[in-house]
């Protein structure tokens, strides 16, 4: 296709008598781009592997220095305070009526990642968020009751509920 293209023009060049200029200046343009193209991602492995490669020798030295102070004091550790959260797998959002994957994925972005979470989430705060991302035509309503049945595990208790909503509301 390029081939027909160049042999086009340059056939009419010819008969014209030169290459005109525009044709070299979009030349050069392509030929531009693809250099930039072809040496910028060797730069950016470069320097990736030089900002590795410069801090491996500071963590060496670091571990070092944690050692020796380690080694010269003998501190007691201090007691948790309390365990950890757990990370609670992220619900299928789904599977409340009136989200779809682009809705479940806002609330994800937005933190609300449970059931649990979107029970507690006031309605208000949902429509915002819905508001700002220009999906105000969807009904937050009874997002919290279903998620609240969800997070319980009364999946006959939501079906029900939801074979009463039309689209979530």
């Amino acid at each position: 296709m390029f081939a027909q293209l160049f042999s086009f023009l340059f056939e009419e060049a010819a008969a014209r008598g030169g290459i005109p200029w525009w044709v070299w200046l979009i030349i050069i343009i392509i030929l531009l781009v693809f250099l930039w193209f072809w040496f910028g991602r060797e730069d950016e492995a470069a320097g990736e592997a030089a900002a590795e490669v410069a801090t491996e020798p500071e963590v060496e030295v670091a571990a070092e220095e944690a050692g020796a102070e380690a080694e010269a004091e003998v501190a007691p550790e201090p007691e948790p305070e309390a365990e950890p959260a757990v990370e609670a797998e992220p619900s299928d959002f789904k599977k409340i009526e009136g989200i779809g994957p682009k809705v479940a994925s806002l609330l994800n972005g937005a933190g609300i990642a449970t059931f649990a979470q979107l029970a507690e989430t006031p309605v208000e705060k949902l429509e915002g968020l819905l508001k700002e991302n220009k999906l105000q035509m969807m009904k937050p309503d009874s997002w919290p009751e279903q998620a609240k049945l969800a997070a319980a595990g009364e999946w006959e208790a939501l079906q029900k509920l939801q074979d009463e909503l039309q689209g979530g509301r």
